[in-house]
């Protein structure tokens, strides 16, 4: 029998995407979407923590009967989902989007920064280096890390890989708020 997440009732679970059908590769390895939502209006003083989010959308797949109280994800942007605080956010609820990265061995993504989120990573497996601003964090399965919005930080894999759950929190969640530093792809902008 599957094992069924533990509910709030400030949080709701919307339908998880495919992620086959969300992988999109890069030079370095791929990212997949996980999942999509935005604060419920009703948010009160039971937020979700980035960890404890991403277990949760991990345990997601396995809800599949149909009485499950699951929503149907009616459009991708206008999901149901919970808000997370983060340092400095000043309990403001914000749209959240959760991806797992997979780093090839030896490699590692471009030195960015974002304007409109900031992140949580968590390690799932592999081990290599996070990095944020001045600190570096060896990165081992469990090592979790904010990045602040406006914060350079990069991560790469060591022989084995890297995989990371990533948790964006942000007004604007897309791939064009990357502004790229150094990139070993040659994808720096001007």
């Amino acid at each position: 029998m599957p094992a069924t997440p533990p509910t709030s009732p400030s949080i709701q679970f919307l339908q998880p995407l495919d992620p086959l059908l969300n992988r999109t590769e890069r030079p370095w390895g791929w990212f997949e979407t996980l999942v999509v939502g935005s604060p419920i209006p009703e948010v009160g003083a039971q937020l979700a923590t980035a960890p404890a989010l991403a277990a949760q959308a991990l345990m997601a797949p396995v809800l599949t009967a149909p009485a499950q109280t699951v929503p149907a994800q009616t459009e991708p942007a206008a999901a149901v989902g919970a808000a997370l605080p983060g340092p400095g956010d000043q309990g403001l609820a914000l749209p959240y989007l959760v991806k797992q990265i997979w780093i090839k061995p030896g490699c590692r993504i471009s030195l960015q920064r974002h304007r409109h989120r900031c992140e949580h990573w968590l390690v799932l497996a592999g081990s290599g280096l996070l990095e944020c601003g001045d600190d570096r964090l060896e990165a081992t399965a469990g090592t979790s890390l904010f990045v602040p919005s406006g914060a350079l930080h990069r991560a790469s894999a060591a022989a084995l890989g890297l995989l990371i759950l990533e948790v964006q929190r942000g007004d604007q969640l897309r791939e064009d708020d990357i502004e790229r530093i150094a990139d070993d792809y040659g994808r720096v902008v001007g």
